[in-house]
């Protein structure tokens, strides 16, 4: 699955919780995107045994 249709997927269920105004979508949607990359990226370097001593 790619990471826009995980970011849609996200933001269906936070509406749940939180009042999603939907005029903007695209930036919930590439917010969404840009942590989900993040993840992406800490998750292979934990892989490759990096470690990561920043906090972000």
């Amino acid at each position: 699955m790619k990471n826009d249709e995980k970011a849609k997927i996200i933001l269906e269920h936070m509406e749940k919780y939180l009042q999603v105004d939907y005029a903007f979508e695209e930036f919930y949607i590439k917010g969404i995107m840009n942590g989900l990359r993040k993840i992406d990226e800490k998750e292979k370097g934990e892989l490759h045994g990096d470690k990561d001593t920043r906090r972000n």
